[in-house]
């Protein structure tokens, strides 16, 4: 016996806390994935997603319609066994639609800084963040013949659910 305890090591044996693979120099622990949930079908990268988002105004846009937008985020995600925390950049465009009014337009672009974290259950992410950054206004009002645009400061928060297709 050279001292050390090699227990299960070079089996893929389970202490209980987690999975040795290997030996020597190519050893590495694995844990479980918690909670008895599925494994995660993702892994720890960087991540490129174009979505769709329902925009619901609030505030001075509260007159507005519901909007849908296209969002792409781009990022990092560190997996911690089902577990994923996310951040990045995000570019949102929305189209607002007045009520009863064709001539006249307003729309959104967001550049904005996101962090989120996800549950992620094999192909299935639930998720819940938060994204912050700049926000550009543009609306046009065809009976004046003016259009003004502004930027300023904006929030999101963001909640949603992802199914990996491939």
């Amino acid at each position: 016996n050279d001292g050390v305890d090699s227990g299960d090591r070079g089996t893929g044996g389970d202490r209980g806390t987690g999975v040795a693979r290997g030996t020597g120099l190519d050893a590495r622990w694995q844990p479980h994935h918690g909670g008895g949930l599925p494994a995660p079908f993702a892994v720890t990268g960087v991540r490129l997603a174009p979505d769709v988002a329902m925009i619901f105004p609030t505030g001075d846009a509260g007159m507005l319609n519901t909007s849908v937008a296209p969002t792409v985020h781009g990022g990092y995600e560190l997996m911690l066994g089902n577990i994923g925390l996310e951040g990045g950049g995000m570019v949102r465009y929305t189209y607002w639609s007045i009520p009863g009014d064709t001539a006249n337009a307003a729309w959104t672009l967001e550049t904005h800084a996101y962090a989120r974290a996800a549950l992620h259950i094999s192909r299935v992410a639930i998720h819940a963040g938060a994204s912050a950054g700049l926000d550009t206004n543009r609306v046009h009002i065809a009976d004046l013949a003016m259009s003004k645009t502004a930027t300023g400061f904006g929030m999101n928060l963001e909640s949603g659910i992802e199914v990996a297709a491939t």
